[in-house]
C-alpha cells in the first residue's frame, strides 16, 4: 500500500439541519449513526454507488411525503 494513502475519520459537525429540521447531534446514538454513515460513504464507494442507483426509485416517494408535510 502506498505511503501516501491516508485513512482518517471525518469530524461530525456541531450542528446540522435536514429539510429545515435540526438534527439532535447532542444525542450520542444520533452522532454515532452520522459518524458511521460518513465513514461508510467516504471509504466504501460501492455502497455510495448503490445508494445513488436506488435514489431514482425512492426519491419520488420521499418527495411526496415531504410535500405533504409542507402543506400540512
Amino acid at each position: 500500500m502506498s505511503e501516501n494513502y491516508k485513512v482518517f475519520s471525518l469530524a461530525v459537525p456541531n450542528g446540522l439541519t435536514f429539510c429545515g429540521q435540526e438534527i439532535p447531534l447532542k444525542k450520542t446514538h444520533v452522532a454515532e449513526k452520522l459518524d458511521r454513515e460518513l465513514l461508510v460513504n467516504t471509504y466504501w464507494h460501492s455502497n455510495t454507488f448503490l445508494m445513488m442507483k436506488r435514489a431514482n426509485r425512492w426519491f419520488p416517494t420521499i418527495e411526496r411525503i415531504l410535500e405533504g408535510r409542507r402543506n400540512a
